[in-house]
């Protein structure tokens, strides 16, 4: 919460002139690479301001959440046990403070296209474990989580810094609210030795101030 606050300063400090644009939304995101099999997508949310800037281009600040969900599920006969089942689900979560610049390309009225860059700092992370085991005679069930913060991260070998393209569009509502609809496709791995780099769709509504 207290990073939510600091986040909520420094866009504050940032664009405390006119013409500011909320924008808030959600996250839909996996990671890619060889080191991460079987990822899923995990949603996480995103807020934050942007403006207009002078030289036609739009640019932003935002805390970002991302991550993915690794699920696996096997189902054998024991002699002994029976009938067993095991589950396991893994979701990972990490919030980032995002700066973006964006070229809007107009292709008709109300609707133009985006590609831009985005630039992220690691804010802290979240683990999460649910593991179920059952047999014909048993029954175990486990969940927990586990918070991450920047000497964690460090510890882990994480890279703080995340980085890469924008691909998008928005469709004007009307002269204050419009939706607009972002890909991003990371550059920076997660690790020093953990090839895995961010994949993010981002969905989000815009109000202008």
């Amino acid at each position: 919460m207290k990073r939510m606050l600091i986040v909520i300063i420094l866009t504050t400090s940032l664009f405390a002139q006119s013409n500011i644009t909320l924008v808030g939304g959600i996250n839909y995101s996996t990671v890619a690479g060889n080191d991460i099999d079987d990822a899923e997508s995990l949603m996480g949310f995103r807020f934050g301001v942007q403006k207009n800037l002078e030289n036609g281009l739009i640019g932003g600040l935002t805390y970002s959440q991302r991550g993915f969900s690794i699920s696996e599920e096997s189902s054998y006969y024991d002699y002994d046990w029976g009938q067993v089942t095991e589950k396991n689900e893994v979701e990972f979560t990490v919030n980032y403070l995002t700066a973006y610049v964006l070229k809007p390309i107009p292709m008709q009225t109300g609707v133009d296209f985006f590609i831009g860059g985005e630039l992220g700092y690691f804010m802290s992370a979240e683990s999460k474990y649910d593991n179920l085991y059952e047999d014909d005679y048993d029954y175990f069930s486990e969940k927990g989580s586990t918070d991450i913060d920047g000497d964690d991260w460090d510890d882990m070998d994480g890279n703080k810094l995340d980085y890469g393209f924008v691909l998008g569009g928005r469709y004007t509502i009307d002269s204050k609210m419009s939706i607009m609809g972002t890909y991003y496709f990371g550059l920076a791995e997660w690790g020093d030795d953990l090839d895995a780099q961010n994949r993010s769709f981002q969905i989000n509504l815009t109000y202008g101030l």
